[in-house]
């Protein structure tokens, strides 16, 4: 079944009706468009296991495959209604009159992504009124244009001189978002999940007997606010996959998490960033929050991120000393090594990079200069552990 041109959570949640064995989806890699992503989904629409993808990337490779006669390689068909389906199943999980009775004027950036196929009709039937940019399909600017900072600038001036409520900014995979509010101000991917989390958490205090998940690396301002409605927060590995693997537990509800990715599990098990914006404007609507003034009111950690060359074979040792070191601490070790020092109110993770030759030092703390003092210092620990 061939869904041609389509959002990856599109793509998701047509695989997972159960009707099929497994699903793909093509895209040209974020940052690099002489590179393509094949992303694999099994038979339930969640990512395939790290197991089997580097079984399929053996057979790949080492083109040992069986290959089909050409009168059997089969045939292509194209679902009918499919974006229709989508759609329906999108706008049946939201509170269409309240976003509706507010007309929400927002900005879309569609970063050329596929999301422009589908959430124009989406935001007719929202009644928002809609000033889109970059607003057709490119594959090539798409892959290059997600973090342009020219692209930023030039969406906070329109957002600044037109009045606009909010904008977002869509990856061209349709699975993350990035927020600018009124004041033509970006919020980080971090200050992003503490937002996001405090609106679900308004909107969801009538609720009982409910987590949410969080990536070790999110802030801790996360805690800080889900204690005040008494909601248990989980951590887990910074990955997409790990998100969608804490919602197999049946009382996890939320998941936020630290690149603009979002799941509502009462919606699908993965993150869609067309449903993450609407959703936002219904819980802002709900609520009567604006996203300056939570900006304002919420408690505010910082982070400094530094990075550390480490050659592949001495990830392990530095792995091992940070173990060393840190033993008796209080630490966390769900990904990577995150130690906390309750003296200062400061954490550092340290965790290797999973694509490149090197080590990730994330210190966080109430003070910005505090954070550097922390991040520089065990920079250097990780420095001499790689030495040894």
């Amino acid at each position: 079944v061939d869904l041609q041109t389509s959002p990856i959570p599109q793509t998701r949640q047509y695989t997972r009706n159960g009707a099929f064995q497994a699903g793909f989806h093509v895209r040209k890699a974020i940052n690099n468009p002489l590179k393509s992503d094949i992303i694999l989904f099994s038979s339930d629409g969640r990512d395939i296991t790290l197991d089997m993808t580097k079984k399929i990337e053996r057979f790949f490779f080492g083109e040992d495959i069986k290959r089909a006669p050409q009168d059997m390689v089969g045939t292509l068909t194209f679902p009918e209604r499919q974006i229709e389906n989508y759609i329906n199943g999108y706008i049946e999980k939201l509170d269409v009159h309240g976003i509706s009775d507010k007309r929400y004027r927002i900005l879309v950036d569609y970063s050329f992504g596929s999301a422009s196929s589908v959430f124009p009709y989406i935001l007719g039937r929202l009644n928002c009124n809609v000033l889109a940019m970059n607003s057709y399909i490119d594959a090539v600017k798409a892959s290059i244009n997600t973090y342009d900072p020219v692209n930023q600038d030039e969406v906070s001036s329109v957002m600044r001189s037109l009045g606009y409520q909010v904008g977002f900014k869509i990856d061209p995979g349709a699975e993350r978002v990035a927020l600018i509010d009124e004041r033509g101000f970006w919020f980080s991917s971090m200050r992003l999940a503490t937002l996001v989390t405090k609106l679900f958490l308004e909107t969801h205090s009538a609720s009982e007997h409910f987590r949410i998940a969080a990536p070790v690396e999110a802030t801790q301002e996360i805690e800080m606010v889900a204690s005040t409605f008494n909601v248990p927060v989980v951590r887990i590995k910074n990955s997409h996959a790990a998100m969608m693997e804490a919602t197999r537990a049946h009382d996890i509800a939320f998941v936020a998490g630290t690149r603009g990715g979002f799941i509502f599990t009462e919606y699908m098990f993965a993150s869609d960033a067309l449903y993450s914006i609407a959703k936002i404007l219904e819980m802002l609507a709900k609520t009567g929050y604006s996203l300056a003034e939570l900006d304002r009111t919420l408690p505010k950690r910082h982070q400094t991120k530094v990075t550390v060359p480490c050659p592949w074979e001495a990830k392990g040792h530095v792995m091992r000393r940070a173990m060393e070191y840190s033993a008796g601490m209080r630490r966390d070790l769900i990904d990577g090594v995150k130690i906390f020092h309750e003296r200062d109110d400061t954490s550092v993770l340290i965790i290797p990079d999973k694509e490149r030759g090197e080590f990730n030092v994330i210190a966080e703390s109430n003070e910005t200069e505090l954070s550097r003092d922390v991040a520089d210092r065990y920079r250097l620990l990780v420095s001499d552990w790689r030495d040894e």
